[in-house]
């Protein structure tokens, strides 16, 4: 009766596929018996410009920068729905990437304005790439074949891929037939650079809303691909980076908690964060798998969830020190408070208090210098039960406070950060600070709403023997 809906259904369907739409083109979209224009389609119809507007595009600045990953919004910045017109999609992560199929000459001509770099995964001699065009516009080009379903990437052909996405300028576009390679080739490369498991990269495709993870047929092939190439928490091993930080992450079933091993690879100090008692050999056979000498054993928090192994690991070793924050009030050899710093070799850790969730919570963040050809490492932070992810724990002191502090201390840091959360129930193992600013329900939430989720959280049982549990790690797990 009212097809207004239908013709904003249908172009906003054409525009996403097919990249535009012209006002001409709108009536071929109502074929169904009885449907015939009316004002308020012509209402839509004058929201879309002529095939001549069009192809001059001289209605759009695409002077603006693609990045807007800054604070999050429930409405796209402008730059990113002139873009979306045009079928290039621009996921909130990382924010300066774009995903498109094909697109026309005047497309290409428009977006090369503003782009620096540009990938096309069909290979060089596809009719259908405008490589005058973006050469013209002096875009830096990367052209290969990606194969797609059902033959997908030889290992070579996706390491070509992720360094020329490490090594190429921003804002890039990474161009295929459909846009659906482009999002699995975005997704492998944030995996991959970041240590994702297949957990962690599901949650980010599916938070940022990339259509071959969930609303394309053939995705399905893609998604296998790319969840074979991703370890599970189980399988994660030990990283020896750039800056010479040597890095294990090791997880926990029962308690779902994590323990990390940071070690100098000059020096051989080492720091052991959140370690649990259960897993305390498991533990001590990495660091010394890794060649390290312990130098500190750090408890983010006096746990409820389990028995800290740092006191029994700091009486077998001497030379280590336990660290704890001097608010909870408990035993350790370092009683640390905000800014306080711990060096181990190269590196230096930097405490950060988070008050509110309990009295002593401490995060810890570390600074990564340039590897050695200058290309930056982002912070690494180590959260303990302060900031998860897409959520955050269970407080027991004061929920405003915590809300304040978690926003005003650690939600500011560069958005690239790399989160470390002390436990996660789901497998995933890492996030970034953008990914919680962008997608953390509970600290989108006001102040007020997310008090009221945790009072609600609050009245659920308590864990088994949580009281106990606290008074050992008060101890020093003794």
């Amino acid at each position: 009766q009212d097809p207004f809906p239908l013709f904003a259904a249908c172009a906003a369907m054409h525009a996403s596929e097919d990249g535009y739409l012209t006002c001409d083109e709108l009536p071929q979209f109502v074929s169904l018996p009885d449907c015939h224009l009316s004002g308020a389609d012509d209402e839509v119809a004058a929201d879309f410009p002529t095939l001549s507007e069009f192809r001059t595009v001289s209605d759009l600045n695409f002077d603006i920068p693609l990045d807007h990953s800054s604070a999050p919004s429930d409405e796209a910045p402008v730059p990113a729905r002139v873009l979306q017109t045009f079928g290039v999609e621009v996921p909130d992560i990382p924010g300066d990437i774009g995903l498109c199929g094909h697109l026309c000459e005047a497309q290409v001509a428009s977006l090369a304005k503003t782009c620096k770099a540009w990938i096309y995964f069909n290979g060089p001699d596809d009719p259908n790439f405008h490589l005058e065009t973006l050469e013209c516009a002096g875009v830096r080009i990367w052209v290969r074949s990606f194969p797609g379903v059902p033959t997908m990437p030889s290992d070579e052909q996706a390491i070509a891929m992720l360094e020329a996405i490490d090594t190429l300028p921003r804002p890039l576009i990474l161009q295929c037939t459909t846009g659906m390679r482009a999002g699995c080739a975005l997704l492998l490369w944030l995996a991959t650079r970041r240590g994702y498991t297949m957990a962690s990269a599901r949650q980010l495709a599916t938070d940022v809303g990339l259509r071959f993870y969930g609303q394309c047929v053939s995705g399905g092939s893609m998604r296998e691909w790319l969840e074979r190439r991703l370890p599970t928490v189980d399988e994660l091993t030990e990283v020896l980076d750039g800056t010479g930080l040597m890095f294990r992450q090791l997880f926990a079933k029962r308690s779902s908690t994590f323990t990390y091993v940071l070690g100098c690879a000059s020096t051989r100090d080492a720091v052991l964060i959140d370690p649990v008692l259960e897993h305390m050999d498991r533990d001590l056979a990495a660091v010394a798998a890794l060649g390290l000498q312990l130098r500190y054993v750090i408890d983010t928090s006096c746990h409820e969830s389990h028995v800290s192994a740092a006191g029994a690991i700091c009486q077998a070793h001497s030379a280590a020190q336990l660290v704890i924050s001097l608010a909870s009030g408990a035993r350790g050899d370092v009683l640390a408070q905000h800014d306080d710093r711990l060096s181990f070799g190269n590196f230096v850790l930097q405490a950060l208090a988070v008050p509110g969730r309990s009295e002593g919570d401490l995060a810890w963040l570390l600074h990564r210098e340039p590897d050695a050809i200058g290309t930056r490492c982002p912070a690494m932070l180590f959260s303990g039960c302060t900031l998860l992810i897409r959520g955050c724990g269970r407080t027991d002191s004061d929920a405003g406070m915590f809300y304040d502090n978690v926003h005003s201390v650690l939600l500011t840091l560069p958005g690239d950060t790399l989160v470390y959360p002390g436990r996660d129930g789901k497998d995933r193992n890492v996030s970034t600070i953008d990914e919680e600013i962008h997608f953390n329900h509970w600290l989108r939430d006001s102040r007020a709403g997310f008090t009221q989720n945790i009072a609600d959280m609050n009245a659920l049982p308590r864990a088994p023997r949580q009281d106990d549990i606290i008074r050992a790690n008060m101890a020093g797990g003794r």
